[in-house]
C-alpha cells in the first residue's frame, strides 16, 4: 500500500482509501457478531462505514477547493458588510506567531502596549 504504484498521487489516496473501506467492513461484521449486538457499536459502524467513502469524494473532487473559496468570498461578504467588527483577537496572535504579521503593520495602540509591557516586564 504504501510503494505508491500509481503515477498521481491522488490515486495513491483512492487506494489507500479503498484499502481501508475494505478493512472496516471486514471489522465491522466481526463487530456485528458480538451477542447481543450493541446499539452504540453498530450506529459507530454505520457512521465510520460512511465516512470513508464520503472522505473519498471530498479528496477526489473539486470540492474542498470550492468550499475554501466560498468561504473566502462569505468572509470578504462579511467585511464589507460589517466593517466595525474585528476579527479575534486569537487571529491577530497566530499571524503574529506564523511571521506573517511584521512590526511595521502594528498600529500605534499596539506598539504603545508593547511598550508599556516592556516597562513592566523591566
Amino acid at each position: 500500500m504504501m510503494c505508491a504504484p500509481f503515477i498521481e498521487d491522488s490515486d495513491d489516496h483512492l487506494s489507500q482509501l479503498a484499502q481501508l473501506q475494505i478493512f472496516l467492513t471486514l471489522l465491522s461484521s466481526l463487530s456485528l457478531r458480538a451477542t447481543p449486538p450493541s446499539p452504540f457499536v453498530s450506529n459507530l459502524v454505520t457512521v465510520i462505514l460512511f465516512a470513508v467513502p464520503l472522505l473519498g469524494l471530498a479528496l477526489e473532487t473539486p470540492l474542498l477547493n470550492v468550499l475554501g473559496q466560498g468561504k473566502a468570498k462569505l468572509g470578504e461578504l462579511f467585511a464589507k458588510v460589517f466593517p466595525n467588527i474585528k476579527p479575534p483577537a486569537d487571529a491577530k496572535l497566530f499571524k503574529t506567531l506564523s511571521g506573517s504579521a511584521s512590526k511595521t503593520q502594528m498600529t500605534e495602540s499596539e506598539s504603545t502596549k508593547d511598550a508599556d509591557l516592556t516597562a513592566l516586564a523591566a
